[in-house]
């Protein structure tokens, strides 16, 4: 992610920021820099939408977290109702490579994941209730359960990877197109997801072969 640093050790080993590492080792930080992906939000805009109860100033400092190392940046202000409202947006697409996931301790990476699911799923509703997840007969929606070993989870995973690397260039390319035709952006979610389940809990054992063509 840019916008942050790695440190190295002496012996050469890098390691995540210590002030990132703190920076997502909340959910409400997480959640934060997961709004602040979707589109440039306010501290004010923040509190109406997500949390409320939790006062502005709890919500002010940990926005100024995010903002200290690297994570979010203040893309513009503006005056609104006799003060300035100031907008900040994530410094990247995604929360890490694989290689910084990887370096996270166990129980941060749980929380992270968690919170990036719930989000997804508060997204997927949201859709649900503006009519918007199903006004387009090309919409993909599936999840597959399937019986792989590593190579074959492995081989998977890449083609997933390769979709994620292609999003960027398929959205430059889509506002150059917007910009010559001064046509309105479609907003649009691609949720991609590959991991190990447990296996399901039945109380029989059936042998089965492939079970899609």
């Amino acid at each position: 992610m840019t916008g942050f640093k790695t440190m190295r050790r002496l012996d050469g080993e890098e390691l995540l920021d210590p002030d990132f590492v703190k920076a997502i080792g909340h959910p409400i930080r997480v959640e934060i820099l997961l709004e602040c992906s979707l589109a440039p939000i306010c501290v004010s805009e923040y509190l109406a939408r997500r949390k409320p109860e939790l006062g502005r100033q709890a919500i002010e400092h940990h926005f100024s977290v995010l903002l200290e190392c690297g994570a979010i940046e203040e893309v513009e202000v503006r005056r609104e109702r006799g003060g300035r409202a100031r907008y900040y947006a994530a410094t990247a697409r995604a929360l890490f490579s694989d290689e910084d996931f990887n370096r996270l301790p166990p129980a941060l990476k749980g929380n992270v994941s968690a919170t990036y699911c719930s989000t997804l799923w508060e997204r997927i509703q949201e859709s649900l209730l503006a009519g918007t997840l199903d006004a387009h007969p090309e919409r993909h929606l599936t999840w597959t359960p399937l019986e792989l070993d590593w190579e074959g989870f492995m081989a998977i995973i890449e083609e997933l990877d390769a979709i994620f690397r292609r999003l960027k260039v398929v959205e430059v390319e889509a506002r150059e197109r917007m910009s010559r035709t001064d046509s309105s952006p479609m907003h649009v979610t691609i949720a991609m997801m590959g991991f190990e389940s447990p296996q399901p809990v039945r109380e029989h054992q059936v042998e089965m072969g492939p079970r899609f063509p």
